[in-house]
């Protein structure tokens, strides 16, 4: 028991020395606009616009951190994040406008309603008429796997290997006017824990 006792201590030390990296989670217009090209689908669009005269300028329709919410967006729900016992400190994490993800063990909602095994974020937003939508997700891990989709109930979504601070992850997918929601979704191989520090969606 003592034993026991013992090495669950010094898991919650060993926790509690988790610290959030140093991220700016802004993406700013000029910066979708990079990522933007870097994606094959987005490339095209780009040479569309251009070919037509038209704007590419990327506008900024939401924008969430675990702490704030700006422009067109609904509700930012984390499941799974950091909630099991042993973890680190969640409120601390959520103080400085980040949230941990720890996938080293099963949790006790492994299966919640979106029948996710580990962390998930989830945002809601709206787009007021049709339009090319650019999601831009901001993650540090080292090593983590992530499936990143928009509206995951009409279009597969695209995976993700998380290596580094501030790591930025970017979609484009075509929407219809109405309410949108983005997944970010840990994967259990490899097990790796990850920080959220922001989403921002872009219409093109």
């Amino acid at each position: 028991m003592a034993k026991r006792v013992a090495a669950s201590l010094a898991r919650i030390e060993r926790k509690s020395r988790v610290r959030p990296p140093k991220v700016n989670p802004r993406v700013p217009r000029q910066r979708a606009l990079q990522l933007l090209r870097k994606i094959p689908d987005g490339a095209r669009l780009l040479r569309e616009r251009e070919a037509m005269g038209a704007s590419s300028v990327p506008t900024q329709i939401a924008f969430f951190t675990p702490r704030t919410r700006s422009g067109n967006v609904g509700l930012i729900d984390f499941y799974n994040a950091d909630l099991r016992m042993w973890s680190s400190d969640v409120d601390s994490t959520y103080q400085n406008d980040q949230v941990y993800f720890d996938s080293s063990k099963e949790t006790v909602s492994d299966d919640i309603s979106l029948k996710h095994p580990n962390g998930v974020v989830q945002a809601f937003f709206d787009t007021e008429q049709e339009s090319q939508v650019l999601v831009v997700a901001k993650l540090s891990s080292a090593g983590a796997k992530v499936y990143l989709t928009l509206d995951s109930g009409s279009y597969y979504g695209q995976s993700f290997a998380v290596q580094g601070n501030g790591v930025e992850l970017a979609m484009l997918r075509s929407r219809p006017s109405g309410i949108h929601s983005v997944n970010i979704i840990q994967r259990k191989k490899p097990a790796k824990p990850f920080w959220f520090h922001s989403i921002t969606v872009f219409e093109i």
